[in-house]
């Protein structure tokens, strides 16, 4: 009777381990899924880490050729100010260059005595230099003195031809 009545339990024991085994089993399975996929995951964060630590390389790289570009940049800004500095004196005295010629003899240079280089219009002041070549205007002084001298103004025109203006 004992025997009878154990062998239901003894069935039910053993569904009870196959069961219990099973179990085991699928979680020793589920957990070497587990395992495999958090291998998976470190080898990914490894990645990602290196791949993170040769961006923050690349960015100090960058951010050094971009100061050393900026560094250029200034200084290049710098050589074009001092460029378009220069070209403006230049522009400026390429100006003075166009005046005429007589202006520039009426301006006296600051080495340069005003009595000794130029008269008034322009033309060479020769008087006070001796053995030299005449100035146009004494060449044309010498050829035409009536124009030059009052006293000689009108000897070779008549009286007559003097006075005949209505206007005096």
């Amino acid at each position: 009777m004992y025997g009878e009545s154990v062998k239901p339990l003894l069935k039910q024991k053993e569904a009870l381990e196959v069961g219990y085994r099973e179990a085991v089993l699928a979680k020793k399975r589920s957990i070497q899924q587990l395992d495999q996929q958090m291998v998976l995951n470190n080898r990914k964060v490894q990645a990602l880490l290196k791949e993170n630590s040769d961006l923050k390389s690349e960015n100090s790289r960058l951010q050094k050729t971009t100061s050393n570009f900026e560094n250029v940049n200034t200084k290049l800004e710098n050589e074009n100010q001092e460029f378009l500095k220069r070209v403006n004196d230049l522009e400026n005295k390429l100006r003075k260059l166009g005046q005429t010629t007589q202006t520039l003899n009426m301006l006296p240079t600051r080495d340069e005595d005003i009595n000794t280089q130029t008269s008034g219009i322009g033309f060479e002041n020769i008087d006070h230099l001796e053995n030299e070549k005449l100035g146009f205007l004494d060449k044309v002084q010498k050829l035409t003195p009536i124009l030059y001298n009052a006293e000689d103004m009108g000897k070779e025109l008549s009286t007559d031809l003097l006075f005949e203006s209505q206007d005096i």
